[in-house]
């Protein structure tokens, strides 16, 4: 949106929106419509207010997301309401109807209708993406939250990493492909150059015809987690990576965590490096937590991606043995 229509939004704004039904009741008509609306949306901006991003927003049949009928129907109650009042239509019983009547698809616990449109079937990544393209940049949450060790542990290396490593080099890195361009050679055959990111870093990935038709349907698509196996150039000033192979990425180990129990008083720093060094030796794609505590509380914590494991028996015997029989939760 412009910045006169964010001006408008944050000079209406004072001490803060308290439901979605307050924003549209409160803010200029002038600037108030179903797009600005479904940017705020799109972009996380209602998160505030208690309304869920899925419960404003709906696939769009072209792609991406796009307003909801229920939410549009909101904001056009409102605005009728309001130019109502506006034009001298209003009176006191009118006004409770009308209210009545917008309170039956109000979108926010907090409005003073109390009804609450209840949160589509949308994806976290969906989400993500749309936030992403609003802003430019994610804002409450990286996609490879929470699954990065796992794909850490299926590369040789960070995108980081590979400024060190010399001319040529062939490595393997995983991350989500958050820029892809399609190209044509001379001979009209398919290339793509795109940007590989992780965490920490971004890398420009160039994916030449073979490459192309030699990766499965699906995985060249923005937004799409992957490994990628190919050759260092390091001939300019930033590396760029030539692909030669595109694989999916089995991330399923990071939503299955390790939990290991242990009592407060045993937590020593003897037996915490003992600690340590059975989970280095195991390493592998699954988070660890560790319940800390005693017989009144027990606080989880969940350790760094340094510490993630590859669940087996041979890593279970080995915590048994110095933690005790009950050690796994």
């Amino acid at each position: 949106m412009g910045e006169a229509v964010a001006e408008c939004i944050v000079s209406s704004r004072k001490e803060g929106f308290g439901s979605f039904h307050d924003f549209a009741r409160r803010v200029p008509t002038t600037v108030l419509n179903k797009k600005v609306v479904e940017s705020l949306a799109r972009a996380g901006a209602f998160d505030s207010v208690g309304v869920e991003r899925s419960a404003l927003l709906v696939h769009d049949p072209k792609g991406g997301l796009m307003l909801s009928d229920q939410a549009a129907r909101v904001l056009e109650s409102t605005m009728a309401n309001r130019r109502s009042e506006d034009a001298g239509q209003f009176s006191l019983f009118a006004g409770a109807e009308d209210d009545d009547a917008a309170g039956k698809a109000t979108l926010s616990p907090y409005s003073p209708f109390g009804e609450q449109l209840t949160p589509g079937d949308i994806s976290r990544s969906d989400l993500l993406a749309a936030e992403k393209e609003m802003l430019g940049f994610y804002v409450s949450e990286h996609p490879l939250a929470g699954v990065a060790a796992a794909l850490r542990y299926h590369a040789d290396a960070e995108i980081s990493d590979l400024t060190e490593v010399p001319d040529g080099a062939i490595k393997s890195v995983g991350g989500i492909l958050s820029k892809l361009e399609r190209k044509f050679t001379r001979k009209g055959e398919l290339m793509m150059i795109g940007t590989l990111e992780d965490m920490k870093s971004s890398i420009e990935v160039l994916l030449f015809p073979q490459t192309v038709n030699e990766t499965p349907p699906g995985l060249l698509e923005v937004d799409r987690i992957v490994l990628l196996k190919g050759r260092i150039d390091v001939k300019d000033d930033h590396p760029k990576m030539v692909i030669m192979k595109v694989s999916a990425v089995d991330l399923s180990a990071a939503s299955t965590a390790l939990r290991i129990k242990m009592p407060l008083h045993t937590c020593t720093p003897d037996r915490l490096e003992e600690l340590k060094s059975v989970l280095a030796a195991h390493p592998g794609p699954s988070p660890v937590l560790l319940y800390l505590g005693n017989h009144n509380k027990t606080t989880v914590l969940r350790l760094g991606g340094g510490f993630t494991v590859e669940m087996r028996n041979g890593l279970y015997a080995e915590l048994r043995s110095i933690l005790g029989a009950e050690a796994l939760v």
